[in-house]
């Protein structure tokens, strides 16, 4: 037993392991951890801590942190494989440790456990006496014992694997300063604006409380019985959001330094198949959404809600990875005979990995969304749900035209209220006009049909019927037909008709883009990014002309 035991800690014993069975496995962990840390430190109303924005807050935390630990073990010991995060995962439940230390040493009473707010050289003070001084408030006594395990762990795997002193300790230096750093996030945020723009006799609690209730976190991810009930259980709430926000980026970052360190090839495999222009078109969709709710409804804005922009931009990159991870998984055959380059046929990457990544994807886009707001939660599972049902078996409802075009012209939609809803503080759907909603899913069903015309021999070999491939050999024309109409009925829907100056010329390049050989359908996204530019550039230019 013991020698299996040590083997595992050794990395030698850590077996196959799936996405999916790690996520669940680490979301089983943290919350156990959060479920003994109610009694250890507990909340002053009496009331358990186990709200929604709680819960993401702490799993964004972990996650993080073991991704941070990870990639440091990996570089230090020259690991390029998934044995050292496997192990992450193994040795985790050692955060159990923290909260019954705590319980035992304050003889049942608890410490409360919270991030560092110290700024300035007080932060700098407690990097180099491991956490400072011991508070009841703060890094607790049971946190720094964990900390301090988990740093003799690391320092000794290292030094097993490398046999060199200084190394191990080099990875125990480094671990510890992106642990402080983490930990550390409200203070430096305090000590980083302050040397900008100093803040007179403002503390870091008074700083980050006004800058979150300023934004707009508590309007999109608050219940409104909050925002006239307790002030101070809505900053704890909107500080959790604002956490998680913060958590969400810095772990894209440390996946991707991890990803590219261990498995460089698979990751450029991914990141070559993302179908860039495609991104950009939804990403534009959020922007042009959030602009339009400012445009009516013009608000103050302030750096947090840059940072949920940021987060809802990579939810959105990470649900359009998923559904073209979807996508190719239902469509290997017909990508064999039009698609040959992608990784699939290529056999770049196996299904079943491509499966596993793609339920990644999926769990990072909706908890984005999610420490976004409601409403771009929702859309969010919309966006995915149009996709799914138009890609993936049984329904597969790409095989019906222009059915297959309405779905994708509802993920459009739900793309750009996203966006809208987001920025907009009114929350009421008719804040967003029904023609505005009804005119993007018309002209999207009848443009978006561009998206079938490289795929016409697989999907005519494979029996799926879109408007190119009934058509046969008039089928480029008819699409192109269909997408010049939706430029003309761009300026009707939005009861502006000189945009018809753009809309005209922008139809007729259109047509000829779909007809012309040979096909390159990255040409039709850089002229709608175009169209819509000079469609902005017109408008601003004839609002200034009427002041």
């Amino acid at each position: 037993m013991f020698k299996k035991l040590t083997g595992a800690i050794l990395g030698e014993d850590t077996g196959s392991q799936t996405i999916t069975g790690w996520i669940t496995g680490f979301v089983g962990v943290v919350f156990i951890r959060i479920f003994i840390e109610q009694f250890s430190s507990p909340h002053y109303s009496g009331i358990m801590a186990i709200d929604a924005q709680t819960l993401v807050e702490y799993s964004l935390f972990y996650l993080v942190t073991i991704f941070c630990f990870a990639t440091t073990v990996s570089i230090f010991t020259k690991q390029k494989s998934c044995r050292v995060l496997n192990l992450a995962l193994y040795g985790l439940p050692i955060i159990f440790l923290a909260p019954i230390i705590d319980i035992m040493a304050s003889a049942g009473h608890g410490f409360t456990m919270a991030y560092i707010f110290d700024s300035h050289t007080k932060l700098l003070l407690d990097f180099l006496t491991f956490f400072g001084p011991f508070q009841e408030y703060g890094v607790t006594i049971g946190q720094r014992i964990e900390i301090f395990i988990i740093l003799c762990v690391i320092g000794w795997y290292v030094w097993v694997k490398t046999k060199k002193t200084a190394v191990a300790f080099v990875a125990i230096l480094v671990t510890y300063t992106m642990l402080f750093m983490v930990a550390a996030i409200p203070g430096i945020l305090y000590t980083a604006s302050d040397i900008l723009r100093p803040h007179a006799n403002e503390t870091t609690f008074s700083f980050l409380k006004e800058s979150i209730l300023e934004s707009n976190i508590p309007v999109n991810t608050l219940n409104k019985t909050l925002l006239y009930g307790s002030p101070l259980r809505m900053f704890e709430l909107s500080f959790a959001t604002f956490m998680s926000q913060i958590f969400f980026i810095l772990l894209f970052i440390a996946d991707t330094t991890w990803s590219w360190y261990t498995h460089r090839k698979i990751l450029k495999t991914i990141l070559g198949n993302i179908r860039a222009e495609r991104v950009l078109f939804y990403l534009s969709l959020i922007i042009l959404g959030a602009f339009y709710a400012y445009s009516i409804t013009p608000i103050k804005l302030v750096l947090v809600d840059a940072l949920g922009l940021i987060v809802l931009a990579l939810s959105w990159v990470s649900a359009c990875l998923y559904a073209i991870h979807t996508n190719d998984l239902a469509d290997i055959d017909i990508d064999e005979i039009s698609n040959p380059d992608r990784p699939l046929p290529k056999k770049a990457i196996t299904p079943k990995m491509m499966r596993d990544i793609g339920f990644g994807w999926l769990v990072l886009s909706l908890v984005g969304a999610y420490i976004v707001g409601y409403y771009p939660f929702f859309m969010s599972i919309v966006f995915t749900s149009a996709y799914y049902v138009y890609s993936a078996p049984p329904l597969r409802l790409k095989r019906v035209p222009l059915l297959s075009s309405f779905l994708i012209s509802l993920a459009c939609l739900a793309t750009m209220l996203a966006g809208f809803f987001f920025l907009s503080p009114n929350k009421m759907l008719a804040s967003f006009p029904t023609l505005y909603a009804v005119g993007i899913v018309t002209v999207l069903t009848l443009g978006l049909n561009i998206r079938d015309i490289k795929d016409i021999e697989g999907d005519r070999k494979m029996g799926i019927q879109t408007l190119p491939v009934v058509f046969g050999k008039d089928g480029r024309q008819v699409v192109g037909a269909l997408l010049a109409l939706s430029f003309l009925l761009v300026p009707i829907f939005l009861s502006f008709y000189t945009l018809y100056i753009i809309a005209l010329p922008s139809a007729i390049i259109g047509y000829k883009l779909c007809v012309r050989q040979p096909y390159k359908e990255k040409y039709i996204f850089i002229l709608y990014f175009t169209f819509c530019a000079l469609a902005l550039l017109l408008t601003f230019s004839l609002l200034s002309l009427l002041k």
